[in-house]
């Protein structure tokens, strides 16, 4: 079988989900979060070191996921600017980790604007995180979502569930469409 993966990224909550691609339908088959936490001021880092050892974080697990899946491509929301530069920063240091994955293992990275990935899923471009999750349920009636999002805090399934609309939207690209004619 082959697969997609998706990205939501982020510091603090990196969501993740893969996806089985078939002839003409696929299939979640795994969603989840990265949870990284700022160190407490008692084990005196320097922000730069605390924030290299979250990304090392992501970076471990990332790639452990990546190599249990036979991977066609990565998917991703598009980077949307934070307000402030340490937000943007870290975020952009996540764009590290994605973008290194994709050269590694010469998977092709596809990208969509959050306004992209909600028109696709819902038809709207105002859609909310719900609306979103809804239309991805609806879209796989048979996958056991609770059992998928079991182990992550209901604050959490946000990012689990756009690293998933990522992938939907990725379907479209011509190379994920090639990969499903030859399934």
């Amino acid at each position: 079988m082959k697969y997609v993966m998706g990205f939501d990224p982020g510091f603090a909550s990196f969501g993740m989900a893969v996806v089985e691609l078939g002839k003409t339908v696929e299939k979640p088959i795994f969603m989840g979060v990265i949870r990284t936490k700022k160190s407490t001021k008692r084990q005196k880092l320097l922000a730069t070191e605390d924030n290299f050892v979250r990304l090392q974080i992501i970076a471990e697990e990332v790639e452990k996921l990546v190599l249990q899946y036979d991977l066609v491509a990565l998917s991703a929301e598009s980077m949307s600017f934070p307000r402030n530069a340490s937000s943007s920063a870290k975020v952009g240091m996540t764009w590290g980790v994605i973008a290194t994955t994709s050269v590694q293992h010469q998977l092709p990275m596809f990208q969509c604007t959050p306004q992209q990935l909600k028109i696709k899923m819902t038809g709207s471009r105002t859609a909310s995180k719900t609306e979103v999750a809804d239309a991805l349920r609806k879209r796989y009636p048979n996958t056991d979502f609770e059992d998928l999002l079991k182990y992550l805090p209901m604050g959490e399934h946000e990012h689990a569930w756009d690293a998933l609309a990522s992938v939907v939207v990725c379907l479209d690209a011509e190379p994920v469409k090639m990969v499903r004619r030859l399934a």
